[in-house]
């Protein structure tokens, strides 16, 4: 079966963009792209310490699963 192809060009620019508007419209652009792309609307956009160590051990689990491959 084959993989779908990824027009990389395309998505370059896309990242790019969303990039620079969030360097030049800060908040106001990641809450945009958060309704866009999350199709959510956060409270807040800073992580809580609890938050953070919840998605640090979340990473570790997903890192040593995969070495166990």
């Amino acid at each position: 079966m084959a993989r779908p192809q990824m027009d990389l060009i395309a998505l370059s620019r896309t990242v790019s963009d969303i990039l620079e508007s969030v360097r030049c419209e800060g908040d106001d652009a990641l809450r945009r792209y958060e309704k866009q792309f999350d199709r959510v609307v956060l409270d807040a956009l800073q992580v809580t310490p609890a938050e953070m160590e919840e998605g640090i051990a979340a990473v570790r689990r997903i890192r040593r699963r995969r070495k166990c491959r």
